[in-house]
């Protein structure tokens, strides 16, 4: 693969708009991430990533021939989108081998979304992900040293690593430092990407900055320019944006209804509410009861969803029908009342209003909201069957 193709797929993969860690002595460095991650939070209680890369499917999933190295803080190896992709891990720094911090786990899905679109507009040998291999050099981010990056480095050209992801820096020149630039120049056939710091275009960060041939210096970039604390950079990306667990499970609950798998799509959301409570999934899980008629199990949700989040015209209204469907107009009629008042042009409140008067036997109150529900929408098919509908239960009663 040639070195201006790769140049050009460095521009997407790496990470490089600064959250540094705390400083230690001379010698040491600091981890380079885009913020979109706080990483004073990233794992839930059992230890799970709560993050994911938009657009990037779940595992597990087998690696192709390319092999791609990140000296970092180690990974979260069970993340559902990293399954099968992580295929060694090594802690060069003690502790357990798996991220502690949550940056190394940012930097590999942020990896796996920009090749993905990148693989759009240049065509790699195979469709395969990467196979990744994870290099812990940090554990809290505050014990970082060139030492354990120039092992991790000579660990990875060891097994191959076509290119070596290093979003990570150390200011000052030391003889540690210089070794490290040494290695890298040596092993000129391997890609080295290394984000260029968060300082400014005055301050070097190496080994961004250790002037071998091989290495690609990455800066950050905000919108069309350059982010004025980013380093030198030869090539500069603004990130991708990580989405939190629970919205991510959320839209992949909506994406499996819509092709029809309810099932699927009811776990998705359930697991979504695990992560975190959130208005959208129960929302979304009561449509699912309600389609299936569990009426009375909708209607918690909803009543929890509109305390969330308590003017969503949509969520109230459908809290009524499902009040209705539970023969409770009155308490139905004040939820369509309510969600009119939010928005005046709620079609589904509109109908729904007048089946609910027509369930009381006010049939021309009920007409008298069919009449603003076709104004609303002339076209609406809803409003001729409801109104005929309307119309046979009054023959029926007179």
């Amino acid at each position: 693969m040639a070195l201006a193709v790769l140049a050009r797929l460095a521009l997407a993969w790496t990470v490089t708009i600064a959250a540094a860690s705390a400083m230690g002595d001379d010698a040491g460095g600091r981890l380079l991430s885009n913020n979109d991650v706080p990483l004073t939070q990233p794992f839930d209680a059992k230890g799970q990533f709560q993050y994911f890369a938009p657009d990037v499917p779940l595992g597990p999933r087998k690696p192709g021939d390319l092999r791609v190295g990140f000296i970092d803080s180690g990974t979260s190896a069970a993340h559902p989108q990293l399954l099968g992709l992580v295929v060694e891990e090594r802690n060069f720094v003690g502790g357990p081998v798996h991220d502690e911090l949550g940056h190394g786990t940012s930097v590999m899905l942020h990896f796996l979304h920009d090749s993905s679109a990148v693989r759009q507009k240049i065509p790699l040998k195979s469709d395969a992900p990467a196979a990744m291999m994870s290099a812990k050099v940090t554990r809290d981010g505050s014990d970082l040293r060139p030492e354990s990056v120039l092992a991790a480095f000579n660990w990875l050209l060891a097994k191959n690593a076509s290119i070596i992801n290093i979003s990570l820096g150390f200011e000052k020149r030391t003889p540690a430092v210089e070794k490290l630039c040494e290695a890298i120049r040596a092993a000129n056939s391997t890609l080295v990407i290394a984000a260029a710091g968060n300082l400014g275009p005055a301050a070097k960060f190496y080994p961004a900055s250790c002037g071998a041939e091989n290495i690609i210096a990455v800066g950050a970039a905000a919108g069309s320019a350059v982010d004025p604390s980013s380093g030198s950079g030869d090539v500069f990306a603004e990130p991708s944006r990580l989405e939190a667990r629970w919205h991510f499970l959320a839209q992949s609950g909506m994406a499996a209804a819509r092709a029809g798998d309810f099932a699927q799509a009811a776990k998705l959301f359930e697991d979504s509410l695990a992560a975190q409570e959130n208005p959208l999934a129960l929302t979304q899980l009561a449509l699912i009861f309600a389609r299936e008629q569990k009426w009375a199990q909708a209607r918690p949700l909803l009543e929890r969803a509109d305390q969330l989040v308590p003017d969503q015209d949509e969520v109230i209204q459908t809290l009524g029908a499902v009040l209705l469907a539970l023969r409770e107009p009155d308490m139905a009629i004040a939820r369509f009342d309510r969600a009119l008042q939010l928005n005046s042009h709620n079609q589904n409140a509109l109908l729904n209003l007048a089946r609910a008067w027509a369930s009381k036997g006010e049939r021309g109150r009920a007409l008298d909201i069919l009449q603003r529900a076709q104004a609303n929408d002339p076209n609406d098919p809803r409003v001729g069957r409801l109104r005929a509908s309307i119309d046979s239960q009054g023959a029926e009663t007179r």
